[in-house]
């Protein structure tokens, strides 16, 4: 996977069945972007996308 500026792609997974992507440093990073856009819905995984060019 190819990594500008130190930024990792993340797919964050929500209790609701909903998934977005998140581009950050880490993951810490990434579930608070994530919460901050979907407030009130439980974080339910967080994993890194394979593969992905960011």
């Amino acid at each position: 996977m190819k990594q500008g500026k130190g930024l990792v792609a993340f797919r964050i997974h929500f209790a609701d069945g909903t998934t977005v992507n998140v581009t950050a440093p880490n993951a810490a990073i990434a579930r608070g972007d994530a919460k901050r856009d979907h407030p009130g819905v439980a974080i339910t995984k967080v994993k890194v996308l394979k593969g992905e060019e960011v």
